[in-house]
């Protein structure tokens, strides 16, 4: 079965380093790629995939033009308008994984309130940020773009407990 990162640049993923290793660590005859691709090549791309298609992991610049090529959006690639995970099956299902990461590492953190936050982001634009930290408080933010392709978000919080 295969799997893959999409978006450009990609080179710099780590993604496949990561996915490979859980796969030999579970036993699972799977690979996962970084390929290249430009939003105009995202629906070509997807026509081709087949039955040995698992999914794909998305960047930029294709977080929003992938809702034109999903069938169903989970709650939170809708409030943040960016969808980065694709699952094919009998239909293709589009989700926003960033959203609950960053929540449940915040949680496992002990942290139950955000009240100030400063945001380091190369993909997520300021109206999306709000919709992340919805679930903790209605944080106030201040967004910084960075211009790195090694980065992908960084973030650092100052959190008060409840």
């Amino acid at each position: 079965m295969q799997a893959a990162v999409l978006g450009s640049p990609v080179s710099h993923s780590l993604s496949p380093v990561l996915h490979n290793a859980a796969y030999r660590a579970l036993g699972l005859d799977h690979t996962y790629s970084a390929i290249e691709t430009a939003e105009s090549e995202l629906g070509s791309f997807l026509g081709s995939v087949d039955s040995n298609w698992l999914g794909v992991s998305l960047t930029m610049p294709l977080k929003e033009v992938a809702f034109d090529y999903a069938d169903t959006c989970d709650e939170l690639s809708t409030l943040t308008g960016a969808i980065n995970t694709l699952v094919f099956g009998t239909e293709v299902s589009a989700f926003n994984t960033d959203v609950l990461g960053l929540v449940d590492a915040l949680a496992e953190a002990g942290s139950k309130q955000i009240s100030t936050g400063v945001v380091f982001a190369l993909e997520l634009l300021p109206d999306q940020l709000l919709s992340h930290y919805k679930d903790l408080a209605q944080p106030k933010l201040t967004v910084l773009p960075v211009m790195s392709l090694m980065l992908n978000a960084w973030l650092k919080l100052r959190t008060k407990s409840v």
